[in-house]
């Protein structure tokens, strides 16, 4: 079961984009990031979302978690597209050939996942101008380096012990 994490950001909107996707599995964590001169935060979502699937192999069983509910609710539930349209297309091929579920997570509430792809998205956008460290964020083995006592991962690992 692979687990990707995934953001798209803009300064201004339209504007200069990034996004990121952050791949979890049986490997080792990997990292995706890019960014584009004139686009959308939508379409920065959809194509982190493009890329992580992309580095996925055929027939996988993925997780794709986002903090876009345009996102999660257009692959999930069916709500209409009327933009970007070319995207979508990629990204129904993808799902297509993967067994891919899609979770929507809160953003800025101290996910450490969310919260490294967020700032990676960033960087890539020229928001923020220092390239984030995934170690600051996440802890590999479970736990969640800077991550508040009080995030919903803290919380759900006090309720399942």
């Amino acid at each position: 079961m692979l687990r990707i994490y995934t953001d798209g950001s803009c300064e201004g909107n339209p504007g200069k984009g990034g996004w990121a996707a952050l791949i979890l599995g049986d490997d080792a964590p990997r990292t995706l990031s890019g960014a584009e001169g004139r686009t959308t935060s939508n379409r920065m979502e959809q194509t982190a979302a493009i890329k992580g699937l992309e580095a996925t192999p055929e027939g996988a069983q993925v997780t794709v978690y986002s903090d876009s509910r345009y996102l999660v609710a257009s692959m999930s539930r069916g709500w209409k597209r009327r933009v970007n349209l070319d995207l979508w297309e990629r990204l129904d091929d993808l799902s297509a050939s993967r067994r891919v579920r899609w979770r929507e997570v809160r953003a800025h509430v101290g996910h450490p996942e969310n919260e490294f792809v967020n700032a990676l998205a960033q960087w890539q956008a020229g928001i923020l101008r220092k390239e984030p460290d995934l170690a600051r964020y996440v802890d590999l083995n479970g736990a969640a380096p800077g991550a508040a006592e009080s995030s919903p991962r803290s919380r759900a690992r006090r309720r399942s012990t």
